[in-house]
């Protein structure tokens, strides 16, 4: 069995999977989800951005859309614990 840490190498540099897998080195556990998930461009699950849940997402509000450029999903559990949305480039809305 292998044991991870945060922060530390996946793999022995030596590795023969070494050269195919990237690891970001003193990362800690603090942020929920790595950002590295959602902005890459492959296709994907949807995941609620503070567990990982993919079930049970909530919609945004149009009130948040039409503010925010980028919304991060956000499953019923973790609203219900007292979290939000996570939202990133705030749109330019001119009235």
């Amino acid at each position: 069995m292998l044991s991870v840490t945060c922060g530390s190498q996946l793999l022995p540099e030596d590795h023969e999977l070494s050269k195919y897998l990237s690891v970001r080195l003193n990362i800690t556990c603090d942020p929920p989800i790595e950002s590295t998930y959602f902005s890459c461009h492959l296709k994907k699950l949807d995941i609620c951005y503070w567990c990982g849940e993919s079930e049970d997402l909530i919609e945004p509000s149009d009130e948040l859309t039409a503010e925010w450029k980028t919304i991060y999903p956000l499953c019923v559990f973790c609203k219900e614990n007292g979290k939000t949305w996570y939202k990133r480039a705030q749109k330019n809305v001119f009235n």
